[in-house]
């Protein structure tokens, strides 16, 4: 599949020092939580120092290794430097805390993220998505559903999209304050990284919210091809190729697209745009063409994971749509196709690209051999 998944912000340049209403929330829930769990952890540390923003320190660099939240030397002193203020750290325990397993402790993730809360908007909606989903108490949801609520009113873009999901689904236990695609569309005009184009155009082109309005769905996609480009027309253009979707199907425009990212510098070999000039190719019927650039795509994918880091099934995923340009078939991609199903979809998507934010390589800030010796 060439759909891409955005490559979200590094949370500590972004929001450093953002501070919103929500933060007594916070503090509450933190107090709360210590008030249940707190006297029974025996590796935790004593409440955060104020958070550190610009100095550095090589013992950061230990967060990288931990995979998981085991009382490692590596945990310990990431854990450390978390209790002293350091951001990257916070982050990287989040994540070790999310790890299924004997240290799987979501009482701590939420410990974290209310911390990061104070400077992170990542967090701040994180933080009462996990009370939401994971709170051990019908109190303690429900709290996590009024600060969703709360941070959707005031524009967080994360906020409103997934709202809208828990409306949809009817998961909200509060009533409904605002329409699902006003939430839908704020969220949209201020952020397309939580709900793509893509995921635009198929509510309209399949009607999830009301009559089918392929026009609709074409517009939005026609106007997102030069956001954030290429990621988003790339996207536009697989769906458009792949489609099975009428309203959405537009094999002559996916071409173009696909053409105009694959000659932009920098982009020419890149496999992950170049398997979407392919299936563009067989949807316009020039198999020979598609054949031809599927290899190359093929190509691209091995030399660049060549040191065995591709992911599992990906390189045979490749081979089979070559196959099938081969035999001269096209290669179509099933959506889901009722809203429930899509919702669903979207819903876990936010959950899971929060979570995955949190994992992020630290670069060590500290001065090369040369740079010193030309000083």
């Amino acid at each position: 599949m060439t759909l891409e998944t955005p490559s979200l912000p590094n949370q500590v340049n972004k929001s450093r020092g953002k501070r919103t209403g929500l933060i007594w929330l916070g503090i509450v829930l933190v107090l709360v939580l210590i008030a249940i769990y707190g006297g029974n952890r025996d590796h935790e540390v004593a409440p955060v120092a104020v958070a550190v923003a610009d100095p550095w320190d090589s013992r950061v660099l230990a967060c990288n290794k931990v995979q998981d939240a085991s009382p490692t030397e590596d945990f310990t002193t990431c854990l450390e430097m978390a209790g002293e203020g350091w951001l990257d750290p916070m982050h990287r325990l989040v994540w070790a805390y999310s790890r299924e397993g004997e240290f799987y402790d979501v009482e701590r993730m939420q410990y974290w993220l209310n911390e990061l809360s104070l400077y992170d908007e990542y967090s701040e909606v994180f933080s009462q998505i996990l009370l939401f989903t994971k709170g051990q108490t019908p109190d303690l949801k429900l709290m996590g559903e009024k600060g969703i609520r709360q941070l959707a009113s005031i524009n967080r873009p994360i906020a409103s999209a997934y709202l809208a999901t828990l409306y949809y689904l009817e998961l909200n236990t509060l009533p409904k304050r605002e329409r699902i695609d006003w939430l839908l569309e704020r969220s949209y005009k201020k952020d397309k990284t939580w709900l793509l184009p893509t995921d635009f155009a198929i509510i309209y082109a399949e009607g999830f919210l009301g009559e089918k309005q392929p026009e609709k769905a074409q517009k939005v996609l026609r106007e997102a091809v030069k956001y954030n480009f290429p990621f988003h027309a790339n996207n536009i253009a697989w769906l458009m190729a792949t489609s099975t979707i009428s309203g959405l199907a537009d094999s002559s425009t996916a071409l173009d697209i696909a053409l105009k990212v694959t000659n932009a510098k920098g982009y020419t070999d890149r496999y992950v745009y170049v398997d979407t000039l392919a299936a563009a190719y067989a949807a316009n019927g020039d198999y020979t063409n598609a054949v031809k650039t599927q290899q190359s795509a093929i190509d691209l994918l091995v030399a660049e994971n060549s040191e065995g880091q591709t992911e599992p099934g990906l390189v045979e995923s490749f081979k089979q749509r070559l196959s099938l340009f081969e035999q001269g078939k096209n290669y179509t991609e099933e959506v889901a196709n009722n809203g429930k199903a899509f919702f669903t979809g979207l819903k876990k998507m936010i959950e899971s690209d929060l979570l995955n934010s949190y994992y992020f390589e630290i670069e060590s800030k500290e001065p090369l051999v040369e740079e010193l010796e030309g000083n």
